[in-house]
């Protein structure tokens, strides 16, 4: 069956259509300079591991506070859209979203305030990030998280796609967001003592990934794409992909150079090739 299938008809406005299609190229872009700056470690996002504090000539945050830059701008504004959107149901009855562009809206909801709530409860941080990063990666998350509902907004106003892939992604969001949370647990256990020591991780995945964590987001961001079944949510998708790919590409070679008797065998994307 062709690839068309899964997604909209492109029928969209000229102006959502061209905004949209430029946006969608700088994310496939954006997604694989990853490689070179994350994966091949020229310019990584200085954050966690790689906050490397004798390059950082900027501003610095707390690793916390530099976390919650990043996902309150996204947070805040789904809520905000959440919240604006039911109004209008209210005062308008005429105006009614589609349950595709509900179930996106709510999925966001629960991804980011989710991470906040894990960045207040659950992680334990011991460095810090350059605040430009941190800023720049917050409006990046909000800006393509806004532009992922204008363009399911303007796809819901044509047929749907002949192959209806929601329940699929339903699923696979639901199964990433689980493990994400429940690798992030493990991850904070060994921190217990308050040690700033890294240790070789244990448990769940992490006996075939170097960072599975990365592996559920990837799922779950790829549920979203089969509910949204928009080509911008596609590009969502390879766009994390790539960073994260390329973010657990690293990982794995900053392991095996700083922790001793770091299995070798973990992969970091695709068992067996990468």
């Amino acid at each position: 069956m062709a690839i068309a299938s899964y997604f909209f008809p492109n029928d969209m406005s000229l102006w959502g259509a061209g905004y949209l299609k430029v946006m969608q190229m700088l994310l496939v872009l954006g997604g694989l300079s990853t490689i070179w700056s994350e994966a091949l470690q020229k310019s990584p996002a200085t954050y966690s591991k790689f906050a490397d504090l004798t390059k950082i000539k900027g501003k610095t945050l707390p690793s916390r506070k530099g976390m919650l830059v990043l996902y309150c701008p996204a947070a805040i504004a789904v809520v905000s859209i959440s919240v604006w959107t039911f109004s209008k149901t209210q005062t308008n009855p005429e105006y009614q979203p589609s349950m595709r562009f509900w179930l996106i809206l709510g999925a966001y909801v629960v991804h980011f305030n989710k991470r906040i709530l894990e960045v207040l409860f659950v992680h334990r941080y011991s460095g810090c990030m350059e605040a430009s990063t941190a800023g720049a990666i917050g409006f990046f998350y909000m800006f393509g998280t806004v532009n992922s509902l204008l363009a399911q907004h303007i796809a819901d106003s044509s047929a749907p796609p002949p192959v209806n892939t929601i329940p699929v992604g339903i699923a696979l969001y639901s199964l990433g967001l689980a493990g994400n949370f429940y690798h992030h647990l493990l991850l904070s256990n060994l921190r217990k003592d308050g040690s700033r020591k890294y240790v070789v991780p244990q448990g769940g995945l992490f006996s075939l990934f170097v960072a599975p964590h990365y592996i559920c987001e990837i799922v779950e961001y790829g549920g979203m794409a089969l509910i949204s079944q928009t080509t911008y949510f596609a590009c969502i998708f390879l766009t994390t992909l790539l960073y994260l790919g390329s973010r657990s590409y690293a990982t794995k070679v900053w392991y095996r150079k700083k922790v001793d008797g770091f299995p070798a065998n973990r992969c970091a994307l695709i068992p067996v090739l990468l």
